[in-house]
């Protein structure tokens, strides 16, 4: 009795120690995770599973070797999924596969690595926006080339793409203005530059006139107030008139700023 005794004392000991050593690697692991460095958490967990297998927190590292494993897959996934959409030009999408990645987490070792494939991206991302504004305003598609140039803002920009992008902007804007204006003239007067006539259409000619308005054309501000003011092509409305109108008179136009002292 008394030697059976002694060796369940031994085990009981035994077993005590492994669940004390088993403990330590687990917080070990633990914090492993906590830092994202999931690969050396499972090689803590896998002494626990392979090593001591009867202690209380065995069950749990092999669950954590799981979850591990799961981490790792999905930021891995996030990286190649990001690859693929750079091969297939979809650089916006990419860049927010990356930023995803960021957000979850990562071990300090490849924050610097994931930093410049981001770069990269952003980089791809703001030569291809400008290249295809270009192509579109060759095609005097000026308001799409604006649209276009307006995607930069959804990402962080130097000050010196920043001006660029701005110059492109105001640029394209004034063109487009010019080119609705025309045409905004024409439908209005019933006639074109040459002095032919075509047919009135005001309603269509306000909508091109407020369309340049809200790029901020003078010109366009003030013609729409007109309308607004006497009725023509749209309900007549003095509240909007006036706002037209100061709008215009902000940028000194004269003919606003009369019209709405009246």
């Amino acid at each position: 009795m008394k030697k059976l005794l002694f060796v369940l004392c031994i085990v009981l000991f035994s077993l005590g120690c492994d669940n004390s050593k088993a403990n330590k690697i687990y917080q070990q692991a633990q914090q492993k995770e906590k830092i994202f460095d999931y690969v050396e958490a499972i090689k803590e967990y896998e002494k626990i599973s392979h090593n001591f297998q009867n202690t209380e927190v065995a069950p749990l590292a092999i669950a954590q070797i799981a979850h591990c494993q799961q981490e790792i897959e999905k930021r891995e996934n996030l990286v190649e999924e990001s690859k693929t959409l750079i091969q297939d030009k979809q650089f916006k999408v990419a860049i927010n596969k990356l930023q995803e990645l960021q957000k979850m987490g990562i071990k300090e070792q490849e924050k610097p690595i994931i930093h410049k494939l981001l770069e990269d991206y952003k980089s791809m991302f703001i030569q291809d926006t400008f290249t295809r504004s270009e192509e579109m305003a060759k095609s005097e598609n000026y308001e799409e080339a604006v649209n276009i140039l307006n995607q930069l803002e959804e990402i962080s920009i130097l000050e010196n793409v920043k001006i660029k992008q701005q110059n492109k902007i105001h640029s394209y804007k004034e063109l487009q203005c010019q080119s609705w204006i025309e045409q905004a003239d024409e439908l209005y007067n019933g006639k074109n530059k040459k002095g032919k006539k075509v047919k009135k259409d005001l309603a269509s000619a306000f909508n091109l006139y407020q369309k340049a308005a809200l790029y901020g054309n003078a010109y366009s501000q003030y013609s729409c107030g007109r309308m607004y003011e006497f009725g023509k092509g749209i309900g007549q409305d003095w509240a909007k008139a006036l706002e037209y109108y100061e709008m215009a008179e902000k940028q000194d136009y004269e003919n606003a700023k009369k019209r709405a002292s009246r």
